[in-house]
This record gives C-alpha cells, structure tokens and sequence, in this order.
C-alpha cells in the first residue's frame, strides 16, 4: 500500500510555525525580564537621587528646620512620592519623625535599620492607602552624634503598569515579526511552488504525448531531476530503436531466405509434372517459416509499449490506411464507409504501431468483404473506439476467443500465416487498450472492436 503523500505546503508551514514559536518562546521571557530589570533600575537610580538630596537637606541637630524639597510631588497628598526622617537612638529607637506632605497623616513602618555603614537598603512598604510602596533608605550620622534614618518611597503600581504594558506591545511587536515571517517565507514558498507546478504541469504533458523532452529552463537545484529524466527517455526510446532495427534485420536473415527456399521449391514441384507428391523438406519450411513469423510478430508486440513522450493522430493514421487499402483492393470496388476521421483523435503510441495494428484489420476487411467495408472512429469518455466491420462470412462467435490465439488459422490458404487478429489483439493490448471481436447488426459480418485510452485535445 502506498503511504500518503505529504505537501510541501503543509511541511513549509509547519517550519515557518516551528521556527516562529521558538523565537517567540525564548524572546518574550528575555525581553520581559530585560525591561523589568532596567525599568526596575531606574526607578531605583531615581530614588536614589531623592535619597541624596533628602540626606543633603538635613540639619546638624534635630531642632532646626530643613529645607523643603522642590519636587512637588512631595507636596501633594497621597501623589505616590513620599519621604520620612526618623531621629534615632544608638539603639534604633524612634525619638522623633519628620514626614512629607505627600503622606498626610499617616506613616510609613520603615525597617529598624540601625547600621550607618550600610548601604542603602530596599523595602517593600504599604503606603497610606495601603498600596505597595518601594522603600530605599539608610541611616546616617550627623555633627553631634545624632543619628538619622531617612526613606524615600514610590508607588509599586507604576512600575507594574509599565511592565505589563510592554508585555503587550511585545506580543504585538512578535505577532508582526510572526506575520513579517509569513509574508517572507510566502515569497520563496510562492515561487518554488510555481517551479514544482510548472514541473507538474510538463511531466503529464509528457506522458500525454505533447512533449518529448523536459526543458532546461528549470532552477539548478532541479536540473539533476529533469536531466536525468531526459536520460531516461533518451535511453528507453533507443533500446526501441534498437530492438525494432534487431528484429526487422533478424526477419530478413531468416524469414526471407525461408520464404525463398519455400517458393523455389513450390515452382520446382509445380514445372515438375511427372509427379503430383508434395516434396518432403516442404512442410518442416512451411512449419520453420510459421514459427519464424510467429516469434517475430510477438516480439514486435512486446516492444510496441507507448513510449512517454510520444503521441500519434488516430484519425490521419485511418484516413492513410483506408485510402492505401482502397487502393490495393480498387479492382473489387468495394464501397467504403466512414465515419467521425474529420476531428484529430491523439493517442499515446508510436504512429508505426498503429499502422501496424489497423492495416491488418482494414486489409482483413478488404479481404472478406463481398460489397461493404465500415470504418467509424468515435470518442468515449476515457479514450477512442474504432470499429472495422464488413459484409463477408464473418467468425462463428464461439470460435472469436479460439480465433485469437497465437498461430491459429481459419483462413486455409498457403499464404496465410493465422497471425493478423492475434497480432492486432496484442498490440491493442501492449497500447493499453482492448481489442474485441463482434457480427455487425447492420451488415451482418465481422466488427472489430479496438478501444484505445485518449490524450486531451
């Protein structure tokens, strides 16, 4: 059984879906991570810079007023900004706070930090509407050993927000860069397919006969394949050859030596009257020249294959073949008939193969006619259908499957060879058609039936 073939198309998608997901999968958590941290940074550089500002503003002893810082977001309640001062013991007790306008009348529970040493430290708060709040703070001391820790906060929402709307325009940005890649791979895709269409499109004209080459003018990754097909071609066509030019030279040396060794001694026992008995060696060369002609005509048979690549006119080939009968038998004046040879009718075969096929049946017609020969040629959905048929004595119907087989003969005369249906039969076959005998409703002799596969027109 022959597994299903897949599409290049189905197989092209998927790598470009493949390779599409693999970036997206490893960029978007990079890039995510990437912009948190360095967005994450600067917020903390910013309150880093509030934090020495607020340091540089404090006073030498706890009593004295400090500056006021600028930004007025220290000023507005509950703007997200906020700052708290706490005077210290050595121990990290609370003695006194200091707080922006920003937290109203609330606080921030600020870690006991209590090592001036320390860097600043980071927290995470709740703010005075119980929001998340980033803390960075430290504790210093100042002239006369008062002891400070000092806090900077910001809303954590901000940061956030802002994270989550770069995650968006991230997707976006990767659902364009997807669709870019579509597009991309689509051109490539689009051509190649139009090549492997174009390919297609030439190898079943070569098999319906409309060519008998490929062409060169294909990309060069696919001139190994058409190559190599015309090669093939090439090589089959002249083994054919060969074997047609073997066999016509192998009846030659044989057959015609035989047939004249044969007629020689006909004449000789004919010009002889003073004996009327059939000289010995004549029926071993009656029956040696039957059997030479039997051996040849099956072998013309087997190499009557349709060559790919090769067409041949059904009707020109009958129009050709009646008029040459019609003219052997001219002084029989035979009234011919025919019908449907106007339209061209192509077939898959060599033209000399059906030459060979139908002369023998319209000479058998000729032949057996008393008055009539028909010859029609019809189209059927798969192919053509000839019909031969005449007026003569015709084949019992019990004898038709008898009548085809090799070497039988119903005609009694010494030139008949009993091999003209049996040789038609197996050329229609080796054609890829059939061939069937039948009476003629109408003029009541043989109709030979050849049913032939067509070509597109």
């Amino acid at each position: 059984m022959t597994p299903p073939s897949r599409s290049l198309r189905l197989m092209w998608l998927t790598a470009a879906l493949v390779a599409w997901l693999a970036i997206a999968v490893s960029c978007y958590p990079l890039l995510l991570n990437a912009f948190s941290a360095e967005v994450q940074r600067q917020f903390r550089d910013e309150l880093a810079r509030h934090l020495e500002a607020l340091l540089a503003a404090l006073p030498s002893q706890p009593q004295e007023w400090w500056q006021e810082l600028s930004d007025p977001r220290w000023h507005k309640p509950y703007s997200g900004w906020y700052w708290q001062i706490e005077s210290i013991d050595a121990q990290g007790k609370r003695l006194r706070q200091w707080r922006s306008r920003s937290l109203w009348d609330t606080t921030l529970a600020l870690p006991t930090w209590n090592q001036p040493q320390a860097p600043e430290q980071m927290a995470v708060l709740r703010g005075p509407r119980g929001e998340e709040v980033l803390a960075l703070g430290r504790v210093v001391i100042t002239e006369g050993q008062n002891r400070w820790r000092v806090a900077v906060a910001a809303e954590r929402a901000p940061l956030q927000q802002s994270a989550a709307a770069f995650a968006r325009e991230l997707r976006l940005v990767l659902a364009l860069v997807g669709l870019l890649m579509a597009l991309a791979l689509a051109l490539p895709f689009w051509w190649s397919h139009r090549v492997l269409t174009r390919l297609s499109a030439d190898l079943k004209a070569l098999q319906r006969g409309e060519r008998l080459r490929l062409g060169s003018d294909y990309p060069r990754e696919l001139l190994p394949l058409t190559q190599t097909v015309n090669q093939v071609l090439d090589q089959h066509a002249a083994a054919l050859e060969a074997m047609r030019r073997q066999t016509a030279n192998m009846a030659h040396a044989v057959k015609t030596p035989l047939a004249a060794a044969l007629q020689s001694l006909t004449v000789a026992r004919r010009d002889d009257s003073s004996t009327r008995t059939p000289h010995p060696a004549q029926a071993p060369l009656e029956q040696a020249l039957g059997m030479v002609q039997r051996y040849l005509a099956r072998v013309r048979t087997s190499i009557s294959t349709p060559r790919i690549g090769q067409r041949a006119d059904l009707a020109h080939v009958l129009t050709a073949l009646s008029e040459t009968i019609q003219t052997l038998y001219a002084s029989r004046a035979l009234r011919w008939e025919q019908q449907g040879l106007q339209t061209p009718a192509w077939v898959m075969a060599d033209e000399r193969d059906l030459y060979e096929l139908f002369g023998a049946l319209l000479d058998n017609a000729a032949k057996y006619a008393v008055h009539h020969v028909c010859l029609s040629l019809q189209r059927l959905d798969a192919g053509w259908q000839v019909v031969i048929s005449d007026d003569g004595p015709g084949i019992p119907p019990e004898r038709y499957e008898e009548v085809l087989c090799w070497g039988l003969r119903l005609d009694e005369q010494p030139q008949a060879t009993g091999l003209g249906l049996t040789v038609a039969a197996e050329l229609a076959h080796q054609l890829g058609g059939q061939l069937r005998l039948g009476r003629d409703p109408r003029l009541g002799g043989l109709a030979v039936t050849v049913q032939l596969p067509g070509l597109a027109q």
